[in-house]
């Protein structure tokens, strides 16, 4: 199995780089794949995301991918994590071992089980915004999963 990264290695973050390089050499299933070109590619032939904003406030990329179906782990405590709701069971502390754990949790679940935690977080999201928000930033997710 390989663990996709995505996203810039910016050239003036070199400690970026060299933890990138790091863990490709010492890890053979680790591929570094820059920036998405094209996102429904992406979001058909991937099932996990793991986004490490573990205290992101309002995580966007991980709520991009809950609506396209691909299941977000999420860091606990953070906003992200209070949207989802507090019961969304894919939820991490800034922690390794809690992030495998997590991992072998999804893949232990019958499809029809991480469809139903998806769809319950989905709803989350439709009902705790505000009627303006909701509508406008639906119609924006809504966009991509057509």
């Amino acid at each position: 199995m390989n663990y996709n990264i995505f996203g810039p290695v910016e050239t003036d973050n070199q400690h970026n780089k060299v933890i990138l390089n790091h863990f490709k050499s010492k890890y053979k299933n680790i591929v570094y794949r820059g920036t998405v070109n094209d996102r429904q590619e992406y979001y058909d032939s991937h099932f996990i995301f793991f986004g490490n904003s573990l205290y992101e406030p309002f995580g966007f990329s991980h709520i991009e991918n809950l609506f396209n179906n691909v299941v977000p782990i999420i860091g606990k405590g953070t906003g992200t994590h209070e949207v989802f709701g507090n019961d969304y069971p894919f939820a991490v502390e800034d922690s390794v071992t809690d992030l495998v754990n997590v991992v072998k949790l999804i893949y232990s679940k019958d499809i029809n089980y991480i469809q139903a935690v998806l769809d319950k977080a989905k709803d989350n999201l439709r009902h705790l915004t505000d009627i303006f928000f909701e509508l406008n930033y639906l119609d924006y997710f809504s966009s991509f999963s057509s």
